[in-house]
């Protein structure tokens, strides 16, 4: 079952750096759960972050 944009944000720095192209990091999960965007855009994603979001998508 795919995540919720809000099962992805809680996953995410929450810095709102904007280095994704996202205004925010909630914009940026919204993107990744309607698959319009990757998480390779996202620089400061940790990568107990990462396997968690891989391996739930």
């Amino acid at each position: 079952m795919a995540l919720t944009a809000l099962e992805i944000y809680k996953h995410l720095p929450k810095t709102n750096c904007r280095e994704c192209g996202f205004p925010t990091c909630l914009a940026f999960a919204m993107q990744l759960a309607a698959k319009r965007a990757s998480l390779d855009q996202c620089p400061h994603v940790s990568e107990e972050a990462r396997a968690a979001l891989e391996g739930a998508s």
